[in-house]
């Protein structure tokens, strides 16, 4: 008897609810499975969704004093507000979050890619994007599907503008750009690359695409590596995506849509298949498809802080995108600290001789790690710039006589003094061999 009237009493406030609510539909409580079997094989598109559930949770309140009351809407959760750019398989915009009130970024699948080799490319993005959690990598806030099937994911919102509007403006002569960025503060902007793939590195994940178009300069000096698209994990657990042939396909068939384009539009933009990366930026065993490690990336951050400090390409001006190639593969980078520019002094001696090294041909005489590259920009940073020609020779002695005077006064004073003695010696001998010949 008593269960009875329990049941009576929750059917009437569930009538009550329904008549001041709107229940939302939850999602479907048997969602498509995706496999590459007979039920769907490789190309095949993704199925729709039965019911879209992207819609805003939280309340809002109307009313002023005590007439204050919450209204759930059931509206779109995100508003697009304008395209932000795109990618090899990919298309990010701006949007507005209606729940949070907050822009974001949302990176959606292309229209003519939603297929299961592409949607498997992006769920390995989106977990190894989300397994990168650190201050210099673009956070992911959420995942979900859309009216129409496609597959998005929301992330951090970074406004500001890329390292490659940067370098732009410097080239034309900018001169705000170039109070501002001076080669101290374009180390120390690299330097927070560098923590960016230091952290990505020691969690077994290279990014193969690093570009100064993948990299944001937020307004108060925030740096962030975007873009990990083509990220490929080199040590722990991985679904094995990467040797799959599933990739292979995946790769195929953006190649195939890259083939049609200009070669001065493919030479910046990302590639995929035989080779992997953006030809501007790729390493030579990206270009060879050999394997790739931690010092892939090490190449393509050296030619990204060549063009920084230089703003300059290392390799030279071609308008055929196999001479490019052939040029990664063959060409000995100037000495950034030789090339002129009319709008900003010489490249210091020591970072030129960074770059020479991390842009070796050959892995095993590069850097073997980002820590190195860090440990190596401290040094310089600290005053102790390695000896490697006659220019950081100079340096060297400059910065350690200075060091010597600083920390040691007295030392100092004693050195003017006779300074000073050497100086007026000197003009009273010049006084008496004048007199002598008057």
């Amino acid at each position: 008897m008593v269960d009875e009237t329990k049941n009576k009493a929750y059917q009437t406030m569930e009538l009550d609810n329904k008549k001041q609510f709107t229940r939302i539909a939850p999602p479907d409580s048997h969602p498509e499975t995706l496999t590459r079997g007979k039920e769907m094989p490789a190309g095949t598109d993704i199925p729709l969704p039965k019911r879209f559930t992207n819609t805003t949770i939280l309340p809002r309140v109307e009313g002023r004093g005590q007439d204050i009351r919450l209204v759930v809407d059931t509206q779109r959760r995100y508003e697009t507000q304008k395209p932000l750019g795109e990618g090899g398989g990919g298309e990010v915009e701006l949007a507005l979050d209606k729940d949070i009130y907050r822009l974001v970024a949302i990176k959606r699948l292309k229209k003519g890619l939603q297929n299961t080799e592409m949607l498997m490319r992006f769920v390995d993005e989106i977990r190894t994007v989300g397994h990168l959690e650190h201050p210099n990598i673009v956070p992911i806030h959420d995942v979900g599907r859309d009216e129409n099937g496609r597959y998005y994911f929301v992330m951090k919102y970074v406004s500001g503008e890329t390292l490659q509007s940067v370098i732009e403006k410097l080239s034309a002569g900018d001169p705000e750009y170039h109070k501002k960025y001076t080669y101290q503060y374009r180390t120390e902007i690299f330097n927070e690359i560098l923590k960016a793939m230091e952290f990505a590195h020691y969690n077994g994940i290279i990014h193969r695409d690093l570009k100064p178009a993948n990299i944001m300069i937020g307004p108060h000096g925030e740096v962030m590596v975007m873009d990990w698209g083509i990220a490929l994990r080199i040590r722990g657990k991985s679904p094995g995506l990467e040797q799959s042939e599933t990739l292979k396909q995946f790769e195929a068939g953006v190649r195939e849509a890259e083939q049609k384009l200009p070669d001065k539009e493919r030479m910046y933009k990302t590639e995929v298949g035989t080779a992997i990366g953006t030809p501007a930026y790729m390493a030579p065993e990206q270009v060879t498809g050999a394997k790739n490690d931690e010092r892939t990336d090490i190449y393509s951050l050296s030619a990204l802080f060549y063009e920084f400090l230089t703003l300059k390409s290392y390799l030279k001006p071609v308008n055929k995108l196999k001479k490019l190639l052939q040029g990664v593969l063959n060409d000995k980078p100037k000495q950034a600290m030789l090339l002129a520019d009319k709008h900003q002094p010489a490249v210091p001696a020591d970072l030129s001789h960074i770059l020479v090294k991390g842009l070796q041909k050959v892995p095993a005489a590069r850097f073997q790690s980002v820590k190195e590259m860090q440990v190596l920009l401290q040094r310089i940073a600290s005053g102790h710039t390695p000896v490697q020609c006659p220019f950081t020779f100079s340096k060297r002695t400059f910065q350690a006589l200075i060091n010597l005077l600083s920390d040691h006064p007295m030392i100092g004073l004693l050195f003017f003094m006779i300074l000073v003695s050497f100086t007026l010696g000197g003009v009273l001998f010049l006084v008496k061999q004048v007199l002598s010949i008057l």
